[in-house]
């Protein structure tokens, strides 16, 4: 397999994970990254009559290329920099050499040997964070210039076992096989492609804006990451695809591997996939065709899309329990506690205090709308709703607006005392301070609205759209500035909060300022 020329000897693989990254569409294949292309510096090989195309030309199925072109250049590339191993070839480039491309032929008998000018390749990318993309790629060398490419066949870029580490499995006069890992995500949704982790983050930004972004359809509606696991290092087997070179693309099955484990925690949805996976599989693994798997995938259904009936202590009779959030809170200890701490928390609110209407009426969409049967969207609320009842009920004409925000420095503590100091605990809590500061500038921003003269409202209206437009911008800027995509949500978490919690405080202070003299 050409991965262990990735691992050896292109990749300098950072610790750091390749998280989120914005994409112009949300399925694989269309993410914008700076590029750098600086010259490698170590001593290379010299070429080989093998070589069939300089590997910086296949930079074009990296995710983050925006190109669509079916047709391709390599006239500026210096062979001598292409360095090889057996029949893989690679280059580095980038700062320090950290990112490379390298491809190899398929280790099957290959049906375009008889004309050089077709090659089937295997592809692998990395473009300097911890992901490691991979493609298969057909292509035609022009006949009369060398230099040209067409490319016949392409296949989506994926990232380790996120529909990643492709390798081609069967090659015929009529197309080809190939196999791409897959977590237990993506066996019990074969035919899904979405990037998952930048849905997430495209969702979260559209609702900034105040708009929705429609989910993708997924099995049983068991959510990515949520209800499944999901993660790029999770392979459990392989979706196996054939291209036909009449009729293109299908999924012809899924494959398990072998060494799945066969005990899980079965208590959440989770542990409960995970053990019917392994119940699938033997010491040899198993490989079900499309039809056969999706027939068992109502057994999956069966077995555990339906939560347990147990009634424990939630914030209401789970015996009355009638949607399927609140069936799944009662399935779950850990989730009717969380639940009964939110309604103490909300009922212990004081209706006088500055932001009651909008601390009510946000928990109440929360709980309609919002409420999602997992342990972080509910931890995340409670704090929230915590933060907000504390800064609320200081916040008056005698405080300042940092006299209020500084206790929510404490709460913080608190959230990272409960939770453990952990990457996904700290996101957690320093996140959930820009809800608090989102929800405090727009009851100030309604505040003065409701205080303006008509023709200063009109001019304050003018200067809040110029405002959002700041706001867009200066978080664009930063976020275009990283070009290393394990930091760039901290940078864009960190400058939505900072630019938001700016507002609110300006907001509030004017507000404070005119009630202090006008009331």
């Amino acid at each position: 397999m050409f991965y262990k020329l990735l691992k050896l000897v292109f990749f300098s693989l950072s610790t750091a994970f390749l998280a989120y990254v914005l994409y112009a569409s949300l399925f694989m294949g269309s993410v914008e990254v700076p590029q750098v292309t600086t010259q490698v510096t170590t001593s290379p090989s010299q070429p080989s009559e093998d070589i069939f195309i300089h590997p910086s030309c296949l930079e074009f199925l990296a995710p983050w290329d925006r190109s669509d072109s079916d047709s391709i250049d390599c006239s500026e590339f210096e062979p001598s920099t292409i360095l090889k191993m057996g029949n893989e070839f690679g280059v580095r480039h980038g700062d320090g050499g950290s990112q490379s491309i390298v491809y190899s032929y398929p280790d099957v008998d290959n049906y375009l040997s008889d004309n050089p000018d077709f090659r089937l390749l295997e592809v692998g990318i990395d473009g300097g964070g911890s992901g490691i993309f991979s493609s298969i790629a057909l292509l035609e060398r022009d006949a009369l210039n060398p230099h040209k490419y067409t490319v016949l066949v392409r296949t989506p870029s994926g990232d380790r076992c996120n529909d990643g580490n492709k390798w081609v499995s069967k090659s015929t006069s009529n197309g080809f096989e190939f196999k791409a890992s897959a977590t237990p995500f993506r066996l019990i949704n074969p035919k899904d492609t979405t990037d998952w982790r930048n849905w997430q983050l495209a969702q979260s930004l559209a609702k900034h804006g105040g708009k929705e972004i429609e989910r993708p359809p997924v099995f049983n509606e068991w959510l990515p990451y949520d209800d499944v696991v999901n993660s790029a290092n999770a392979c459990v087997g392989w979706v196996v695809r054939r291209y036909d070179y009449e009729t293109g693309f299908e999924i012809i099955g899924v494959e398990l591997n072998p060494q799945l484990a066969t005990k899980y925690d079965e208590t959440s949805s989770v542990g409960c996939i995970n053990s019917w996976l392994a119940s699938q599989t033997n010491e040899e693994g198993s490989y079900y065709d499309i039809a056969d798997w999706t027939g068992r995938l109502r057994q999956l259904t069966n077995t555990c899309g339906v939560p347990s009936k147990d009634t424990t202590t939630a914030s209401y009779d789970c015996n009355e329990a009638k949607t399927d959030t609140e069936v799944q809170i009662c399935s779950s200890p850990e989730l009717s506690s969380l639940d009964q701490r939110l309604a103490t928390l909300f009922f212990s609110l004081d209706s006088d205090s500055r932001y009651f209407e909008s601390m009510n009426a946000d928990h109440l969409d929360w709980v309609k709308n919002r409420r999602q049967p997992n342990i972080d969207n509910m931890t995340q609320q409670l704090y929230a709703l915590s933060y907000l009842k504390e800064f609320s009920e200081c916040a008056d004409a005698t405080h300042t607006f940092k006299s209020c925000d500084d206790k929510q420095q404490e709460l913080e503590s608190q959230c990272l005392s409960d939770l453990g100091l952990t990457s996904s605990a700290m996101k957690l809590c320093h996140s959930t301070r820009f809800a608090v500061y989102q929800l405090i500038k727009e009851s100030e921003l309604n505040a003065t609205k409701l205080r303006l003269k008509e023709d200063v409202l009109a001019s304050f209206n003018k200067a809040d759209l110029i405002w959002n437009e700041y706001y867009q911008s200066e978080c664009s800027w930063r976020w275009d500035e990283v070009s290393d995509g394990s930091i760039r949500f901290q940078v864009l978490d960190t400058c939505s909060t900072e630019v938001i919690k700016a507002r609110a405080q300006s907001l509030y202070s004017m507000n404070i300022q005119y009630e202090r003299h006008y009331k």
